[in-house]
């Protein structure tokens, strides 16, 4: 289990190493046990805090998965 803390809280995810890089406004790429995927959204992506999207393609191909937050989008992405 990875420890994270995000916007002051701790959560868990299902992987042993989890590291979330900003790469810009609203866009971070999210790296867990070797894989990469990217997680957009929030008010600094331009949308309201509650808009956030999962890009995944090893897992989910080219879909924009829809998440209400930060938390629930890399969940999406830390699957196996």
């Amino acid at each position: 289990m990875a420890l994270v803390k995000i916007n002051g809280r701790t959560h868990y995810f299902d992987c042993r190493e989890l590291e979330i890089t900003k790469v810009s406004s609203g866009r971070y790429e999210v790296t867990f046990d070797g894989r990469t995927f990217s997680v957009i959204g929030g008010r600094e992506s331009g949308g309201a805090k509650n808009e956030w999207f999962c890009h995944y393609p090893l897992m989910y191909g080219e879909q924009w998965l829809p998440a209400k937050s930060m938390v629930e989008a890399i969940r999406l992405g830390v699957v196996y």
